[in-house]
């Protein structure tokens, strides 16, 4: 027997805004060597990245926000020169905890003097990708309970021009999203890490907090109703 069941089908549209969960920034730590057969720069580079590590922790940065990068490693060796390279993740719910963190790790290579003719060269990258977002509580049910009204006015209407009545929801399906940047990173500001003469002053007074990141998600539903003659009960 064919299906006869008859329903209006609509287009809502809501939006989910997600909030900056963590700050994040990458490091990579890089030891080189001119000279093959003088001093070991996987040593010095271990070395290296434990004082890195302990700087972060000093800096306030937890255990459990400090990762390996991703298994990024890069050691090269010929018959001139070797290098050793490692690299670390940090975040931080605060961006200016990070960012003081960063001139703390900054701090381990301005008090180390190096000659020029030196053959141990060490070098320090850091960069800034985007934040970690997350939604807030009951957001989501939130949202699909703003799509079902914005669906049933609409619905409402065309029933009401066909001479019929809503009587239930039959089906709610999901389009493909598509999310936007509404304001800018606080995180970018990491491209330029203070030294720690700052921290106290600039850092710890005048640091200008600015409104943090925020990504909305809009989201499209196609949402069908079952519809009665106009002398059945209406759908409530």
């Amino acid at each position: 027997m064919a299906d006869t069941t008859r329903f209006i089908e609509v287009i809502a549209h809501s939006k989910v805004v997600r909030h900056v969960e963590s700050y994040q920034t990458e490091i990579e730590i890089v030891v080189s060597n001119r000279k093959k057969n003088q001093h070991s720069c996987l040593e010095d580079s271990l070395k290296l990245r434990d004082e890195v590590i302990a700087a972060l922790r000093k800096a306030g940065i937890t255990e459990e926000n400090i990762q390996e990068g991703g298994g990024d490693r890069s050691w090269f060796y010929n018959t001139d020169w070797k290098s050793v390279s490692h690299q670390l993740k940090a975040s931080h719910a605060d961006i200016s905890t990070l960012i003081k963190a960063m001139a703390k790790i900054e701090k381990i290579y301005t008090t180390t003097k190096q000659s020029f003719f030196s053959p141990i060269k060490k070098s320090l990258s850091l960069s800034a990708p985007q934040p970690k977002f997350s939604i807030k509580d009951n957001v989501v049910d939130h949202s699909l309970k703003m799509v079902i009204t914005e669906a049933k006015e609409k619905a409402s209407i065309l029933a009401s021009e066909a001479g019929l009545k809503l009587s239930g929801v039959l089906t709610i399906i999901e389009e493909p999203q598509s999310s936007s940047v509404k304001s800018r990173s606080a995180g970018e500001m990491l491209s330029d890490v203070v030294d720690d003469e700052m921290l106290s002053t600039e850092m710890g007074e005048n640091y200008t907090t600015v409104s943090p990141q925020r990504r909305s998600t809009s989201r499209r539903f196609r949402v069908r109703f079952t519809v009665n003659d106009s002398e059945a009960s209406e759908f409530n």
